[in-house]
């Protein structure tokens, strides 16, 4: 049986206190992982949002 995740953007404004409380929800609902992106950096070019880097 496949398990389903979660893969999150994690430089479109996404700060450690909300990674950690996406987290603990994906737990909680029982989905298989949770991943951020390979990206540290906004793509729209937009430097003033928060990023987990």
């Amino acid at each position: 049986m496949a398990d389903i995740c979660l893969m999150v953007e994690g430089q479109e404004d996404l700060t450690w206190e909300r990674w950690f409380q996406m987290a603990d929800a994906a737990e909680a609902l029982g989905f298989g992982g949770l991943f951020p992106s390979d990206h540290l950096t906004a793509l729209s070019g937009v430097s003033g949002r928060q990023a987990l880097a």
